[in-house]
């Protein structure tokens, strides 16, 4: 098993290590051209990128980096800890199963409210969260690959 990759950021004046997690990860297995995505401990989406390979997704991100971190403290204000997820698969890491679940659910409130959404189309390869255009992407929130709301 790797050690996953993680950075701590906290604004001035933070204290504690308790800080909340978000959890960033490759949403297609391989390939070119790789949706990467950044969703909160709670569920909500904060950040995806295309990058042009799956190991630039930690740089754009903001794992080894600064880029999004003004998205992800605007969620967390105290400080969060990014955390690189290097196998999002169902099952192999319970806090990110916990997270995507909360998302899930989020995306299931938000349609008892708004109804149901358009029919959604697969993409190639295999896809793990799309938003209603057929970008893989969160179940619910802001898709930065297609500029649509997944409502």
């Amino acid at each position: 098993m790797t050690t996953p990759l993680t950075r701590t950021v906290r604004p001035p004046l933070s204290e504690g290590d308790d800080l909340p997690r978000i959890y960033c990860f490759a949403n297609a297995e391989t390939g070119d051209w790789i949706p990467c995505l950044a969703i909160a401990e709670d569920g909500a989406p904060l950040a995806s990128h295309i990058c042009s390979r799956a190991g630039w997704g930690p740089h754009d991100l903001g794992i080894t980096t600064d880029l999004q971190h003004e998205r992800y403290l605007a969620h967390y204000p105290g400080g969060f800890t990014l955390e690189w997820v290097p196998d999002p698969r169902p099952g192999n890491h319970a806090a990110f199963d916990a997270a995507m679940s909360r998302n899930r659910t989020l995306g299931e409130a938000m349609r008892a409210v708004t109804g149901p959404a358009p029919a959604v189309l697969a993409g190639p390869g295999p896809v793990r969260f799309q938003c209603d255009v057929g970008h893989c992407r969160f179940d619910f929130g802001h898709c930065d690959t297609c500029n649509n709301t997944v409502e």
